[in-house]
């Protein structure tokens, strides 16, 4: 096998040389996953699953492209100039102004061709009551000084389409007044700007010049003049400048940390353990994107956390070498680290959730070509012991802390009661898995969102029914039924119905129309000296209902798709239990995104801890078996840590994350590969290389308890005082195992 082993060595940088250049040749045309959605097992996907994933990728397009500011004011002719200087200042960018006169346009257009089966309410009852009034109406408008630019004497002589569109503008909580959808609120003039950007918010959330020039703004204008802000790119530049800096700062300072404890602690060997470091990622990438057709980036990011475990193995070998061991002597400890980790983090492909199972292959095929790496790479570039003065100190410190701890009594039975206690006090920890726990947006942006929704009245995205019909006379009737049903438990709610008046109303509305030209256009036109045009009028009537398929796509945006076969309808407020039970059977479907997204993460918390403490119980019967009580105690050290520290955590913030148990399973592989090879060679030597371990994922993870990104600090956190507490018990809770390598 010696002889062997530099063939074999070559041959392992040849296949994963070959591995990056596959993975450079597939990455091109590879998509990742970014919909949690996907992370859902199959049996969990409703018949709604393809309807959601076309109604989500709708709402993230609108939200992702386009912003919104409002300028308030105590007068309407501050609040006037104000929106003015906003205007001229914005004119230039990566975005673009949407004139309010669009929309209206719009709307226009989408009513005009259906105009004569649609009538102002005031207009139908007077047909009713007075139909002469309309007549005297429409005479006043005609020959009044300000005429209507508008007017059409053969299409809508009495001016009833006009009226129609009138009353539509005034349902609306905005009026349009000087060029500005406008609104009078708890004293305030405000006026809104809403602007389209050119390219995706996420795009742009570093580069994007936005959210300084608002602040800018916000600034210069007078004082009492307020300026809201309300859009994705507000909240991916904050997230994404947020990160960057932090990552940045703490995660530059980690890497280079790391680096300079391995140059110190091992000289050129260090590049070797980083090489095999570098390996055991690339080769875990390379058959995820050839085995899965889209990775979800989660993936990635828990990937990240192999860093700590990964490196182990050629940590410990290394600093077995410098102190006269063989790597056959080596081999026993490293296999059983590596058998550890593979039984922690492969046990959770039996949970039938794509991300999990993900996940298991990632880390298992990352750690065993790590550890393959060093196997065959490290012995080939041994070198004397070279170490440097800078990792004494550290050296010190663990003899002191080894040498104290081993005057402590050890007591096995309490040990191995105190593994237990902790393995079953997960099933009661609590969780705290609210999606908005891991906002990074801050409270004045939140603010400002929610006083814009006020002023503006627009629905909330991410609370609404999905109604599905087969086609846009179907989709209508499952609408009328659905709002009937809420508004007969007191709810209010938004849809494209507000735009549309029922099909039967039309047709009455058409009917009765038709009658009183029929009554009344020959007198009109009489009076006016045309009569010739009386028939003209009467002749351009056409029966023509407005249905889902005539709204303009682009205004209806937000409340209809595309196909015109789903559509959404806001609720007001978020239903309740009791309420949604209350609701009839029909072809819709109840959306809180943040209520899922923090149910999803629920489940990967619950399934992760549950196959956590599964692998343990399999884990601790194998060693017992193995090597007696002191192979359960292996992993004694690293459970008690990590589960104090979800405790701790779990008291402190009222519960834990998905990422709080994420940080759980760097915290256990790295505590078991110290704890292995400390209780095979319990003197100075082994300790010092497990020291060193937990150092170097300190280093690389611990200081992410430094971040304020909720995601980064919560994993940050767990892994920072777990691997301190594990660095404690270790001398204190792992015996010396007996049995020799060859057993």
């Amino acid at each position: 096998m010696k002889g062997q082993r530099p063939l074999l060595a070559k041959g392992w940088l040849v296949l994963v040389l070959t591995a990056a250049l596959s993975l450079i040749w597939r990455l091109p045309d590879y998509q990742f996953d970014t919909d949690l959605l996907a992370l859902l097992p199959d049996h969990a996907r409703s018949e709604w699953y393809d309807a959601r994933i076309e109604a989500d990728k709708h709402l993230a397009q609108l939200s992702s492209n386009r912003f919104l500011l409002a300028v308030g004011a105590a007068d309407a002719e501050t609040s006037l100039a104000a929106a003015e200087q906003v205007r001229r200042e914005l004119a230039d960018g990566d975005w673009r102004y949407i004139e309010p006169g669009r929309q209206a346009q719009q709307l226009w257009q989408s009513y005009w061709p259906h105009r004569y089966h649609l009538l102002a309410t005031d207009d139908r009852q007077a047909m009713q009551s007075s139909p002469q009034a309309i007549i005297d109406a429409a005479r006043l408008r005609l020959y009044a000084p300000v005429g209507d630019g508008r007017y059409d004497p053969v299409k809508d002589p009495l001016f009833l389409f006009q009226n129609f569109l009138q009353q539509q503008a005034r349902a609306s909580a905005l009026q349009l007044d000087q060029g500005y959808p406008s609104r009078l609120l708890d004293g305030l003039h405000w006026r809104l700007l809403q602007y389209e950007l050119s390219t995706d918010a996420f795009a742009q959330a570093l580069t994007t010049p936005l959210p300084a020039l608002v602040h800018s703004l916000r600034a210069g204008l007078p004082e009492g003049v307020q300026l809201l802000q309300s859009g994705m790119v507000f909240h991916a530049a904050h997230g994404a400048h947020q990160a960057r800096d932090e990552i940045s700062f703490i995660g530059l300072g980690s890497l280079l940390g790391v680096i300079l404890v391995l140059a110190a602690a091992f000289g050129r060997s260090s590049l070797i353990l980083l090489a095999s470091l570098s390996a055991g990622l690339l080769i875990a990438l390379v058959v995820s994107v050839w085995s899965f057709e889209r990775l979800h980036l989660i993936t990635l990011a828990f990937g990240a956390s192999l860093i700590g475990v990964a490196i182990d193995y050629g940590i410990h070998a290394r600093n077995g070498q410098q102190h006269g061991q063989t790597f056959r002597q080596l081999l026993p400890a490293l296999g059983l680290g590596l058998f550890t980790s593979l039984v922690a983090y492969g046990l959770q492909a039996a949970v039938h959730m794509p991300g999990l199972t993900q996940m298991a292959l990632f880390s298992c095929v990352g750690l065993a070509a790590s550890w393959l790496s060093v196997v065959l790479w490290l012995p080939e570039h041994a070198e004397s012991p070279s170490r440097s003065r800078l990792v004494q100190p550290l050296f010190n410190l663990a003899d002191a802390w080894r040498q104290l701890a081993a005057k402590v009594p050890a007591f096995p039975r309490v040990s191995l009661g105190i593994l237990v206690l902790a393995l079953v006090s997960l099933l009661w920890l609590p969780g705290r898995d609210q999606v908005a726990s891991l906002q990074t947006s801050t409270e004045s942006m939140l603010a400002q969102e929610q006083a814009l929704l006020t002023i503006s009245q627009a629905p909330r995205p991410g609370r609404y029914f999905l109604v599905r019909g087969h086609d846009s006379d179907d989709l209508f009737k499952e609408l009328q039924t659905l709002e009937s049903a809420l508004n007969a438990q007191g709810i209010e709610s938004q849809s494209v119905r507000q735009w549309l008046p029922e099909k039967t109303q039309q047709m009455s509305d058409f009917a009765r129309l038709s009658q009183f030209y029929q009554a009344s256009l020959p007198v009109w036109f009489s009076a006016l000296g045309a009569e010739s045009m009386a028939d003209e009028a009467i002749a351009a009537i056409a029966e023509l209902p407005m249905t889902l398929d005539h709204v303009n796509a682009e205004l209806a945006a937000l409340y209809l798709l595309p196909s015109a076969t789903l559509a959404f309808v806001y609720p007001e407020f978020v239903l309740t239990t009791d309420q949604l039970a209350n609701l009839p059977q029909g072809s819709w479907t109840y959306v809180d995104r943040g209520a899922e997204l923090s149910d999803l993460l629920a489940k990967y918390r619950h399934w992760l801890l549950l196959w956590v403490q599964v692998a343990m119980v399999v884990l601790t019967l194998t060693l017992w078996f193995r090597y007696g009580l002191a192979g359960a105690l292996l992993l004694a050290s690293p459970l008690v840590a990590a589960i104090a520290v979800l405790w701790l955590v779990a008291v402190m913030d009222g519960g834990v994350n998905l990422f709080h148990c994420l940080a759980l399973l760097l915290v256990l592989g790295v505590g078991f590969d110290s704890s292995i090879f400390f209780a095979r060679s319990p003197g100075p030597e082994a300790w010092r290389g497990a020291s060193l371990s937990i150092l170097t994922s300190l280093l690389a993870f611990g200081l992410l308890a430094l971040c304020t990104t909720p995601v980064l600090k919560s994993f940050g956190t767990v892994a920072a005082y777990g691997l301190l507490l594990v660095w404690l018990l270790v001398p204190l809770m792992v015996q010396p195992i007996v049995k020799s390598d060859t057993e």
